[in-house]
C-alpha cells in the first residue's frame, strides 16, 4: 500500500515516486532493526507523469510549424496545391494521405 503517506502502526513512511522509500523497519512491538529497508517507489507511470502529454504537445506544435512553412514561403504555390487536391478524386487523396501516415510511421519508428 504506496499512500503518499502511510502511518502504519509506530512506524510512518514517506512515498515520493521515483525516489527510494526508506522505513524505519519498526516491527510491530515497536523494536528497530539495525538496519534500514529501501526499496523503490512506484512511478506513476507513463501516463501520469506528464511525460506523454509533453512529447504529444510538441508534436502538435512541430506539426503546425511545418504546415505553416508553405503558405508563409510561397502563398501562390500554396493556392495552387489546394485546388489541385480539390479536384482529386478521393482515392488518389485517400492513398496519398496512407502513404503518409506509413512514411510517418517509419520515420518515428526508427527515430525512436
Amino acid at each position: 500500500m504506496d499512500n503518499a503517506v502511510s502511518i502504519w502502526e509506530n512506524s510512518r513512511r514517506l512515498v515520493i515516486p521515483g525516489l527510494p522509500v526508506v522505513t524505519d523497519g519498526r516491527t510491530d512491538n515497536g523494536r528497530v532493526p539495525g538496519n534500514l529497508q529501501i526499496r523503490q517507489a512506484p512511478s506513476p507511470g507513463f501516463f501520469m507523469d506528464g511525460a506523454m502529454w509533453q512529447d504529444l504537445w510538441a508534436a502538435l506544435a512541430l506539426m503546425l510549424v511545418i504546415e505553416g512553412i508553405l503558405p508563409f514561403a510561397n502563398p501562390a504555390g500554396f493556392r495552387r496545391m489546394l485546388r489541385m487536391a480539390g479536384e482529386m478524386d478521393d482515392r488518389s487523396l485517400r492513398n496519398g494521405g496512407l502513404v503518409t501516415m506509413l512514411a510517418g510511421l517509419l520515420l518515428l519508428y526508427l527515430v525512436r
